[in-house]
């Protein structure tokens, strides 16, 4: 109840003005809400943006994440590894620790939406070990990680950090 309030406040202002980014966030929280419908169509709105500026600026990371992240909560697995992992490798924390990171966390996230728990588990083990705003409390508290809590794997990366 109190995201939903909370939720309810935020628009597009609150993400930088970004429409597109509001949407995937609004598709976000509906999937996990289990308003697959209103999901749906956040995403594809987010996604027929995000399409046109990738098309106009292929280099923007950030965009590409977001698209990716849109193709997963429209089920469109491939599209949305693709992205991800395009976006990632364009951004890699060898270049840029900060937001190379970043975009790994959010490459985990997407791997979760689809189903890849074990990759995403993988990632996030690996996320734990360099510096980033990734921790084991994050983890144990953020519902986005919720579809990975019954894995035994992601039950060890909590446990073993303690």
């Amino acid at each position: 109840a109190a995201d939903t309030a909370v939720l309810r406040k935020l628009g597009p202002s609150n993400f930088n003005g970004d429409t597109s980014e509001f949407l995937v966030w609004r598709a976000d929280w509906a999937r996990r809400h289990g308003d697959t419908a209103r999901s749906l169509t956040y995403a594809d709105t987010a996604r027929m943006i995000l399409e046109r500026r990738v098309a106009k600026e292929p280099a923007e990371t950030r965009t590409r994440m977001l698209l990716a992240l849109a193709y997963a909560h429209l089920g469109r697995k491939s599209d949305a590894l693709r992205e991800a992992k395009r976006a990632a490798e364009m951004l890699p924390v060898s270049r840029d620790a900060w937001d190379g990171a970043d975009l790994q966390e959010d490459l985990a996230y997407v791997e979760t939406i689809v189903g890849e728990h074990d990759t995403a588990i993988k990632r996030l083990a690996y996320l734990l070990t360099i510096p980033s705003e990734l921790s084991v409390p994050f983890l144990r508290a953020d519902p986005m990680w919720d579809p990975l809590r019954g894995n035994p794997g992601f039950q060890k990366l909590l446990t073993a950090q303690r």
